[in-house]
């Protein structure tokens, strides 16, 4: 039986989306500002360059931001579209 998505529910696939990002974006931010607090980046003349890798650490905020916003512009687009080319389909089957 073939089936169509006719909304998303915009603020919450962007919660959901913007959270993932968040614990994802862990994965490599946190080994990233580790290595760059023991190899700090040095100019052509050998000097440490004075880079705050705090930044690092505040990867999964801006990650779930973006993904919060850009989830929700999605749904929003999707949902005014739909009405005139249809939704996602897919068919449900029984085991």
């Amino acid at each position: 039986m073939k089936r169509q998505i006719k909304r998303f529910s915009s603020h919450q696939n962007g919660k959901v989306l913007g959270v993932l990002m968040a614990v994802m974006s862990l994965f490599f931010a946190i080994p990233f500002g580790i290595l760059a607090s023991i190899f700090p980046p040095i100019d052509q003349q050998g000097n440490k360059i004075g880079m705050p890798t705090f930044i690092f650490f505040l990867f999964p905020f801006f990650y779930l931001i973006g993904a919060y916003i850009w989830t929700r512009l999605g749904c929003a687009i999707y949902n005014r579209i739909v009405r005139y080319i249809g939704g996602f389909e897919f068919e449900l089957g029984e085991e």
